[in-house]
């Protein structure tokens, strides 16, 4: 393990050793395989847990070693070497003078935490979708992925972008988490990715969520309870939290009201309970302490819940999705701008709110001038860990 001869008991020895990316990359080019990727992985996360200097140093130290995996990773992948026995034989163009955090060097004035991507070119639309085009009064053709870029970057906005898989509860093909990583790896001036899984499929949803971080380099996880048709504080689905909170990510899940399925039959089959923040985001937190969990949208019609879970566990997040900031509900702009400065995140919902749109109705909300920057940029930026997002200067 990089640094291992040093010890990580000392902040000062892993400041010394990982200070703006300087590590030791030629241990990194002894992994071949996956079986050493994953052990080495594993070693890693052994170092994280407790409150202790000590042990918050080797948190440290761990994130940005694993970092280094995901480096090697990506660039296995554009070099076109697939196999699970191609050597890793890259760590030489690792160096730290080469690597450059995208998010500074842009000057990123905002991060969209919720982003749709545009469905894969050869799959069928979502059931779902004209319904959504209908409520958020969409008209025209749905946007391209080249278009989605250029609205992002015409506006210095980093968008985290995702799909949602919920093949169990609505028979819909998912799209690839490969096809997220793709994307996000041909535009990383402008896009992080968030893997989705299906809860319902059991095992294979962990080992899925666990590929999509380790394996493509996603970093995060979407979920829909409502689409998904689960209770996230079910046990049942405690192996998939416990190995999102083992790799360290990102939990961004819906909460409150669902367009889909309004004003049909039975709301399309659609259970708005799913996605109530007491008792279920509540519970989950309080199991998963160390899992970072982010209340997708204004959880109407339950906001002071959705307000009480963020006050009460400092694990848990909001975003401002899905609704034009004009009509989210004054309580929880209140908090946004007061306690909860620091727990609230901006959200487009692309494409069905424009974050064009959304950032302009901002500008316009009665709330402190201190909390705009936290919300637009900085609250995303922690949760990120965006000092780890890199640029490979050629």
């Amino acid at each position: 393990m990089p640094g291992s001869d040093s010890g990580v008991g000392s902040c000062e020895n892993v400041r010394k050793q990982y200070q703006f990316w300087y590590f030791d990359c030629r241990v990194m080019s002894n992994i071949r395989d996956e079986d050493d990727l994953k052990h080495t992985r594993n070693s890693l996360f052994g170092a994280l847990g407790g409150t202790t200097e000590e042990n918050l140093c080797a948190r440290t130290h761990a994130r940005y070693s694993l970092l280094c995996l995901r480096i090697l990773l990506q660039l296995r992948s554009q070099s076109g070497q697939h196999h699970q026995t191609a050597p890793f034989c890259w760590a030489h163009k690792l160096r730290p003078d080469r690597l450059t955090p995208v998010w500074q060097e842009k000057n990123m004035k905002a991060i969209d935490i919720h982003a749709h991507i545009p469905r894969m070119p050869g799959l069928p639309e979502y059931g779902i979708e004209r319904g959504l085009r209908r409520m958020f009064r969409m008209g025209g053709e749905p946007d391209d992925v080249a278009k989605m870029v250029e609205t992002y970057r015409a506006i210095d906005t980093m968008a985290v972008i995702f799909s949602v898989d919920a093949e169990t509860e609505t028979g819909d093909l998912p799209d690839p988490n490969d096809y997220v990583a793709e994307t996000v790896a041909a535009h990383p001036d402008v896009l992080m990715g968030f893997g989705t899984v299906d809860p319902r499929k059991g095992g294979a949803a962990v080992e899925e969520l666990e590929r999509s971080i380790t394996g493509l380099g996603l970093r995060g996880l979407k979920l829909h309870p409502i689409h998904q048709g689960f209770f996230p504080d079910d046990p049942q689905f405690a192996p998939l939290f416990s190995k999102a909170e083992e790799l360290d990510i990102p939990v961004l899940m819906h909460s409150g009201y669902a367009a889909a399925g309004a004003n049909t039959p039975g709301g399309g089959g659609f259970q708005l309970a799913y996605s109530r923040p007491i008792p279920h985001v509540d519970s989950l937190a309080a199991r998963h302490p160390g899992l970072t969990i982010i209340m997708a949208h204004p959880a109407w019609p339950w906001i002071q819940e959705q307000i009480a879970v963020a006050l009460h566990k400092p694990n848990v997040f909001i975003d401002l999705s899905g609704w034009a900031p004009r009509y989210i509900p004054q309580e929880l702009v209140r908090e946004a701008g007061g306690r909860l400065r620091k727990k609230v995140l901006f959200g487009s919902d692309y494409p069905y709110i424009s974050p064009v749109t959304w950032l302009e109705q901002f500008e316009q909300l009665d709330i402190r001038d201190e909390a705009r920057p936290l919300i637009l940029r900085d609250n995303a930026a922690g949760i990120l860990g965006l000092e780890g997002r890199l640029k490979l200067e050629s």
